[in-house]
């Protein structure tokens, strides 16, 4: 029993210095990855702004489009109303005339 009881303590901390030296690599690799990850995350930033961008410049250009198509097609509206009104009340007229 004297005998096991040393060497469980020298295998404790051989374990130990062990997980403590894995500790330690870790840590150094965790603290990389973060900074890696800060480094990604600032490049993705910088993207979506310039996405963002992008799209806003698109919807602005896609919104003046749309209001110009649609006051042209009430101009058209506007013109073949007045044509056909134009036309429908020199018919009538002929119309008239003709009947008398």
């Amino acid at each position: 029993m004297q005998q096991v009881d040393p060497q469980r303590s020298e295998l404790r901390e051989l374990h130990d210095l062990s997980f403590a030296r894995i500790d330690a690599r870790f840590g150094e690799a965790r603290a990389e990855g973060e900074l890696r990850f800060a480094e990604a995350r600032a490049d993705l930033d910088l993207r979506f702004a310039r996405v963002d961008t992008r799209f806003a410049t698109l919807e602005k250009t896609l919104v003046e489009h749309i209001e110009r198509r649609f006051s042209d097609l009430i101009k058209w509206s506007f013109v073949f109303w007045v044509g056909s009104t134009v036309t429908l009340v020199v018919a009538l007229a002929a119309l008239a005339r003709f009947t008398r």
